[in-house]
């Protein structure tokens, strides 16, 4: 994996590479990028003011507080798809952010990293990518690898503790149905 809007990639490079995505548009394109400045003005540019096709999800890398502004970039580019890979924040920082920071449309949040190691047990913390839309009446949020692992809430906040709680519980579900079996790892 490398990042398509490096400084040292020519722009005409990136514009073939989005030319191929456009016309293989049966699959969907995943760009991660923590250039985000440089991705926005190009896909204004490249689409003429218009957003990018819905098969090219756009999205940032967030691994600290000082990134943040890649999420202001992500929210100007005129795409349909937005997502953000958060590494290393707790929970409650990722509400904090998606509620104070409310204009994104479908973000798919999630972790790239590699695994962190907490407190002094060094327990394994997971994360897991979620999918959050917005409508009319609130906000749905789900686990695309679980499924039926689903929240809603008024705000995104109330959803997004939802779906915390929902998962826990989908896990112990998970836990109880596997209590005699054999498992392997």
């Amino acid at each position: 994996m490398s990042d398509l809007f490096h400084k040292n990639i020519p722009t005409e490079y990136i514009a073939r590479v989005f030319d191929a995505m456009e016309r293989a548009d049966w699959h969907i394109y995943q760009v991660l990028t923590k250039r985000s400045s440089l991705m926005r003005d190009f896909i204004y540019r490249h689409y003429s003011g218009q957003l990018a096709p819905p098969d090219i999800w756009l999205g940032v890398s967030i691994e600290n507080a000082a990134a943040m502004t890649r999420l202001r970039h992500l929210k100007q580019t005129n795409t349909s798809m937005r997502f953000v890979s958060f590494g290393f924040f707790d929970s409650a920082s990722l509400r904090m952010t998606l509620t104070n920071d409310g204009d994104l449309h479908s973000p798919l949040i999630g972790d790239h990293e590699k695994e962190r190691q907490m407190n002094s047990r060094k327990e394994t913390m997971m994360r897991y990518k979620i999918a959050l839309h917005q409508s009319d009446e609130g906000y749905s949020v789900s686990i695309p690898g679980f499924p039926g692992c689903w929240s809603e809430g008024r705000t995104e906040e109330e959803a997004l503790v939802g779906i915390e709680a929902a998962l826990r519980e989908y896990l112990s579900v998970v836990e109880d149905l596997l209590e005699d079996a054999e498992v392997r790892e």
